[in-house]
């Protein structure tokens, strides 16, 4: 069962949301960049790093706490203000449509997230 869940997590989701057509995988982690994601649309291309808390209510809030232009290392990418508005949509929809570990897989509705906030500097 364990290879057939690693196998889920390496095949991508290409969605589609409100703002455009979107595709976000699973990258995995190192230890000081955990939750790590790729995200890839027509106009930009770049990392983003993800954690879960809970909030006062018990639900899950995720916090994108990180973004790179290069897969699992820091430094930050260089992004058009209409590109990261229109990435940040698209990640909101990814969030609260799918399920996180197994990105094509809808969410399970106990699961959506309270809260999605983006702390990651760009």
């Amino acid at each position: 069962m364990i290879m057939q869940d690693l196998i889920r997590w390496i095949i991508n989701a290409v969605l589609y949301a409100p703002a455009s057509r979107y595709k976000i995988d699973g990258i995995g982690s190192r230890e000081e960049l955990p939750g790590g994601y790729s995200y890839d649309d027509a106009h930009c291309h770049f990392f983003f790093y993800m954690k879960t808390s809970r909030n006062t209510r018990g639900r899950i809030v995720i916090t994108i706490y990180q973004a790179s232009a290069v897969a699992l290392q820091w430094g930050k990418p260089k992004l058009k203000p209409a590109n990261l508005a229109r990435a940040r949509q698209n990640i909101v929809h990814f969030f609260k449509t799918r399920d996180f570990n197994f990105p094509n897989e809808p969410v399970n509705p106990k699961y959506i997230p309270a809260s999605i906030v983006f702390d990651w500097g760009i």
